[in-house]
């Protein structure tokens, strides 16, 4: 390998020590020059981190290793990532001002709930169902997100089933749900459950659809991590859905 002319007369420096045989940065270990750039592409491209932004890289990063100027060769990483620029560029027209909801004071007392639909079906590999559709489910407090596979055909009483088996049986009843105006969302079965159960419904705007901009925000970041990692024919976006569940904490 190389020698790193970073490391002579490295008792010099004040942010490098030695233990060992092993070079710390920032009591980090050490990477040579040669291998900066490799390192911080492996991090960011890796499966289970979705090619995130600078910041959740340079975090990454600094888990283990450091070395001089590291944010900089991040940023740089991240601006010649093909991939990203592909993925992240904006698909829709801006959206309009975010409505604030206030936080709720506990977890899983204010849930919201939205659909990503129209996308290619995919099989279920261990059932051999078929979906088309994700349902995420979302904490307000705790900001914990549920990414489940599903179809666009489903009814209100599906949706119902879905509800009860992720949200009620593992977190108790929420005393707010927050949706779209979706059909399920507004049919008469999906009132009276809300009403029977002493669950507050609460609809976004005509005009403001967006109006949950947290669900909003990890809807995009699903969507981003899913376009960089499906396969050509996008066929295989289940699989990735479950390796999702893992990364996509805020």
């Amino acid at each position: 390998m190389k020698k790193d002319s970073y490391l002579d007369n490295w008792e010099t420096k004040p942010h490098l020590s030695k233990e060992g045989e092993t070079f710390l940065y920032n009591e980090r270990q050490y990477v040579p020059s040669t291998l900066q750039e490799q390192l911080v592409r492996e991090i960011h491209e890796h499966p289970l981190h979705g090619h995130q932004g600078v910041g959740k890289t340079i975090n990454r990063l600094r888990r283990s290793y450091d070395f001089p100027e590291s944010r900089k060769t991040v940023q740089q990483v991240v601006d010649k990532c093909d991939i990203c620029r592909k993925a992240k560029a904006a698909r829709h027209a801006p959206y309009g001002e975010l409505q604030p909801i206030p936080p709720p004071e506990r977890a899983w007392q204010t849930v919201t709930m939205d659909f990503i639909v129209k996308l290619p079906k995919s099989k279920e590999p261990m059932t051999g169902a078929i979906y088309d559709s994700i349902l995420v489910i979302v904490d307000k407090l705790t900001k914990y997100a549920y990414y489940i596979p599903y179809m666009e055909s489903s009814d209100a009483k599906d949706l119902a089933y879905m509800f009860f088996k992720t949200v009620v049986a593992q977190h108790g009843l929420p005393t707010k749900l927050i949706s779209d105006r979706d059909k399920l969302f507004t049919s008469n079965f999906w009132k009276c459950l809300m009403e029977t159960m002493k669950i507050k419904q609460g609809l976004s705007t005509a005009f403001h659809p967006q109006s949950d901009g947290q669900t909003e925000i990890l809807n995009q970041v699903l969507e981003q991590y899913l376009r960089s990692y499906v396969n050509y024919r996008q066929d295989d976006w289940v699989y990735k859905d479950v390796t999702t569940q893992s990364k996509l904490r805020f």
